[in-house]
């Protein structure tokens, strides 16, 4: 069986003739994926020459190793929702620096901060708002940490 996730294909009992054809474009595009993981730590460029900066947005560790892998220059932005998802209670300040600190390894430059954006689509295990009716407009983002402005503040 043969799965193609670029076409969306699944091939079962493929003749010769297709699996050689697959195992072409995989080594393909394996080739072609090698030459971007080294030509990704250049510098961007325009054709006209003109030097792009390219920075990553952050959530989780995985993101910080995934922007240093493929040669960011630095973080566009720090999503600090994901310190406070999944978790019983809002993380404690060590906590928070360390996981600000492992992101900051990213950057060359400085780092742009998104303040804590939930509510709506991103609810918090510890913190119930009240039901709404198009909650994605209610209280959510600064209108939640106004509300309860101890999630500023850590314990």
């Amino acid at each position: 069986m043969l799965v193609d996730g670029y076409r969306g294909e699944v091939l079962v009992d493929p003749d010769a003739v297709t699996r050689v054809e697959f195992r072409r474009r995989t080594l393909e595009y394996r080739a072609t994926l090698s030459r971007c993981r080294g030509e990704c730590r250049e510098p961007a460029r325009t054709l006209d020459g003109t030097l792009i900066t390219v920075e990553a947005n952050l959530g989780t560790r995985r993101d910080v190793e995934l922007a240093v892998d493929n040669g960011a220059d630095g973080v566009g932005l720090f999503r600090i929702e994901q310190l406070y998802l999944s978790r019983d209670a809002p993380p404690t300040e060590t906590s928070f620096r360390r996981a600000a600190r492992d992101r900051r390894r990213a950057a060359r430059e400085a780092v742009t901060v998104r303040l804590l954006d939930v509510g709506g689509d991103k609810p918090l295990t510890f913190l119930r708002p009240p039901a709404e009716t198009k909650p994605s407009l209610g209280v959510r983002g600064i209108r939640l940490l106004l509300q309860h402005p101890l999630l500023l503040r850590h314990s």
